[in-house]
């Protein structure tokens, strides 16, 4: 069904004239049409570019300038509004958005929904087969950085080399089950977390407190029960604390199926590691550059 979304999704971006190369832009928070337009862009040769869903207008308007980007999909109407507020918005020809449309929409603005619809065609089919592992496929903007972001321009090896490598390291198996809040506009959770469970065969979740809302995030990862959780200090600190308000919510956070917790942005506190290991579940910490 994914792959069925992804290629409709593709064959209208070809036939809106969205070419090898160019840049098709996603200004939204973690859903379902993210994803599809994002691997929809990627499979017919064009580069995905994610980004904060959280900029205001200023940084928002220097990356949609510096990436190029001729398509854009947003989530709802406030960010489109943040969006045709900027100077760089004269140079979008398209715009989907994934809500409902604003009653007066500027010309370019259409629902997302006209782009799901059809079925793949020869066209796409011949896009899909002339993709090469070292074409951009992703442009990433880094986060935290002194200045400006950066833009990294990633192929598709790039991220495929990535997962092979790890597979080395974990043999996760299809049914893993992921709960997903880090957002997809960073390379923690939109290349590492989010490709590792697509190449793996697991079941992601999108986690709705988006890591904000601690009673929410805590709740849902009760009900989910992953099998593997990538997360940062912060979160994983407030997972023990919970563990400790008695018999069943530890048997909630430490429940048998979890294999191990991934940390990674900043420093784990060892009290945290040393939670996770007295209960046997192995705390793997990351580093990595956007670039790598």
């Amino acid at each position: 069904d994914l792959c069925l979304r992804v290629a409709q999704v593709g064959e209208s971006l070809l036939r809106l004239g969205l070419g090898k190369g160019e840049v098709a832009a996603i200004y939204s928070r973690n859903r379902s049409e993210m994803l599809v337009f994002e691997l929809a862009a990627m499979s017919v040769g064009a580069v995905a570019c994610p980004i904060f869903a959280g900029y205001p207008s200023e940084p928002l308007d220097y990356i949609l300038e510096h990436s190029g980007a001729r398509f854009l999909a947003v989530s709802d109407t406030e960010r489109l509004g943040v969006v045709l507020s900027t100077r760089a918005a004269r140079g979008l020809e398209r715009i989907f958005v994934m809500d409902r449309l604003p009653e007066k929409a500027d010309p370019r603005v259409r629902a997302f929904s006209s782009l799901v619809r059809g079925g793949p065609s020869s066209f796409f089919e011949r896009a899909l087969r002339g993709v090469r592992p070292l074409d951009p496929a992703l442009l990433m903007y880094t986060s935290g950085t002194s200045g400006r972001p950066k833009g990294v321009l990633l192929s598709h090896r790039n991220i495929l080399s990535q997962r092979r490598a790890m597979e080395l390291l974990w043999k996760i198996k299809p049914g893993g089950r992921v709960l997903s809040y880090l957002p997809w506009h960073h390379s923690f959770g939109g290349i590492f977390e989010l490709f590792g469970a697509l190449y793996s065969g697991a079941h992601i979740t999108l986690d709705d407190s988006y890591g904000k809302d601690i009673r929410i995030l805590i709740d849902n990862f009760k009900r989910v029960r992953p099998t593997m959780y990538f997360s940062v200090p912060r979160i994983h600190q407030a997972l023990i604390e919970e563990s400790r308000r008695g018999a069943q919510a530890e048997r909630d956070i430490f429940h048998p199926d979890l294999r191990f917790v991934f940390t990674a942005a900043a420093a784990l506190p060892k009290h945290v590691a040393d939670a996770y290991m007295r209960k046997g579940v192995p705390v793997v910490e990351g580093w990595g550059l956007t670039e790598t």
